[in-house]
């Protein structure tokens, strides 16, 4: 008589078992081996540092906010659902202490009415596992400018279900919306004919200095020659300020760099920063910073002048530029042209 292994029909049983409670979820993490509930969750994007986390990003700049706060949660059952089944979910505000401690975040509460939770509820048929549609949540364009902090969460947790046996998963019936902002004031990759405004011709009566307050003569990057080496600039003095005498409505600037050759102790030509840190102010102590452009984000014309445009104009009688030239410790501002409106 053949002997029948029964440790092997008992191991083929838990297989099958196994198989049976996973038909139902696109991840084995959200499966609890030996929990009778149909355990409804919510299925977004995650990684490490942001669980089931859908991140967007705005970009406030003076003429409009860049970016779309629109995020769709798909929501899951465990097990086929026994009948037609109504997920409800709500922003619950009073997770988001605990996802910052953990996470290491400092994200805010969206401002009151800020964001468009209509569609916090979706059906499940019964015998499936998946919503018809998904929970989705967003923030109009018009809401944008209102979202001023770095950082902001929504957490979204299920509440209830209805029309079919199970519960909301503790773990996993929570999802989390994150909308980062930053403000940007300058433009990538401007072109000379893009730039917004007219280039300043009269720099008479303007001034300019180094931050110890070593002043500098203005008419000597504002002259049109580019065969002079204008204002130098070296690893320790690459800073320098324009006072412009009266607030003006800036649009960009555009600059010239020189670089000393050392081989034969000349300035030449044809040479670019490799970044420009541009601050402006309208009293010389309070500053708002354009940003620091790179030279990849600037375009060069045939003079090799390079151009940092503006989203839209910003008021101000001062300008602030670090000027750096990569390895070289040794270079200068040779021209400077400041664009207004």
């Amino acid at each position: 008589m053949k002997k029948v292994n029964l440790k092997y029909i008992a191991l083929s049983f838990i297989a099958v078992a196994a198989f049976s409670l996973q038909s139902c979820s696109s991840d084995e993490g959200y499966d609890v081996v030996g929990n009778p509930n149909n355990l409804f969750y919510i299925k977004a994007s995650s990684s490490a540092s942001s669980p089931n986390t859908i991140v967007c990003q705005i970009i406030h700049t003076p003429v409009a906010e860049l970016g779309t706060v629109r995020a769709q949660y798909p929501v899951l059952c465990t097990k086929p659902s026994s009948g037609d089944a109504t997920v409800k979910a709500e922003i619950d505000n009073s997770l988001i202490d605990a996802y910052n401690t953990k996470y290491g975040t400092s994200y805010k509460q969206f401002p009151t009415g800020t964001l468009d939770v209509s569609k916090m509820s979706v059906t499940i048929l019964k015998d499936s596992c998946k919503g018809q549609d998904s929970i989705t949540i967003s923030v109009s364009k018009d809401n944008l400018a209102k979202l001023t902090e770095s950082g902001y969460i929504a957490p979204i947790r299920i509440t209830s279900v209805d029309g079919a046996n199970g519960l909301g998963s503790k773990d996993y019936g929570i999802a989390y919306l994150v909308v980062t902002t930053q403000t940007k004031l300058f433009k990538d990759n401007v072109k000379p004919s893009d730039m917004l405004g007219t280039l300043v011709t009269d720099y008479s009566g303007w001034t300019g200095s180094y931050p110890n307050g070593t002043s500098l003569n203005v008419a000597d990057i504002t002259n049109g020659q580019l065969d002079d080496n204008g204002w130098r600039l070296t690893t320790d003095s690459h800073t320098v300020i324009v006072d412009m005498k009266s607030v003006k409505n800036v649009t960009g600037i555009r600059s010239c760099r020189w670089y000393h050759y050392h081989a034969d102790d000349d300035w030449r030509e044809g040479y670019s920063f490799s970044s420009i840190a541009l601050s402006l102010s309208q009293d010389g102590n309070t500053w708002t910073s354009v940003g620091t452009v790179d030279a990849s984000k600037m375009e060069i014309d045939d003079s090799y002048y390079q151009y940092l445009g503006l989203y839209g104009a910003v008021k101000a009688r001062y300008l602030k530029m670090e000027c750096l030239s990569g390895s070289s410790s040794v270079s200068s501002l040779a021209e400077l042209g400041v664009y207004v409106q």
